[in-house]
């Protein structure tokens, strides 16, 4: 440190090792330390390097918060982006500890969302993987992995019964097909019922357009008569029946 007193890396990683070592240890009187780790981490804010820089605003939030200096640990959310999911995390724990409850919620509830529909993308990138595998079992598989992710989070019935008809699809089970289907129309009107969800209820979601949910109905009704997906149900009268309403 005294040899290279402006390298950024290397202060960092000193800081960060020795403020952990202090309490692994169970140094003696280990708050003595407190002034000289903070000022590592103070000066490392400056630095031009962006992950060096968050890494010490997010040491002195977690040094702050464990101290239960809440408002002084706020201050460090600034320094992260706001396209990092975990600065929102951290703000409901402030938002928590400071007995800001409906913030909190609020705060949590996004995050639920985002991370829906970060998990949803990622089921669906891999079971685009499988399909190009040729891997039905692990097709299926993801398939009901999706479906219980949506139920989890209040994705209400429409988007389950979505998954259910995926999976119907892919083994060709006519039966299923048409049941799944019978529920899709049934639920559509449903489709975005996760806005009246008490798992969002904090958000205060809008409802959707009129004019939305139509599209939702009118691209349902492009899917049913989508031949190519329901080859294997041409000769189904049921299916015809349920084409001709």
């Amino acid at each position: 440190m005294e040899t290279y007193p402006n390298s950024d890396a290397l202060t960092l990683n000193w800081a960060v090792f020795f403020d952990s070592r202090r309490v692994m240890d169970k140094v003696l009187d280990p708050e003595s330390y407190d002034e000289y780790i903070l000022q590592c981490f103070q000066r490392l804010l400056d630095s031009r390097d962006e992950n060096i820089k968050s890494t010490a605003a997010e040491s002195l939030y977690t040094f702050y918060f464990r101290k239960e200096q809440y408002e002084k640990a706020e201050e460090y959310l600034s320094y992260f982006s706001d396209r990092n999911p975990d600065k929102k995390r951290r703000q409901a724990e402030i938002y928590s500890k400071t007995h800001r409850i409906e913030e909190a919620y609020k705060a949590y509830e996004e995050l639920l969302f985002y991370y829906y529909q970060m998990a949803d993308l990622v089921f669906y990138g891999m079971r685009m993987l499988a399909r190009q595998e040729e891997d039905q079992e692990k097709v299926l598989s993801l398939i009901e992995k999706e479906r219980q992710l949506a139920k989890v989070f209040d994705r209400g019935e429409f988007i389950e019964e979505v998954y259910n008809l995926e999976s119907a699809t892919v083994i060709k089970d006519a039966d299923r097909t048409i049941e799944a289907m019978k529920k899709l129309l049934e639920t559509v009107d449903g489709a975005f019922e996760y806005y009246q969800s008490p798992l969002y209820r904090h958000m205060n979601l809008k409802e959707l357009p009129e004019k939305y949910i139509l599209r939702v109905k009118e691209s349902l009704l492009e899917n049913i008569r989508d031949e190519e997906t329901y080859t294997y149900m041409k000769s189904d009268k049921r299916w015809q029946e349920l084409l001709a309403k």
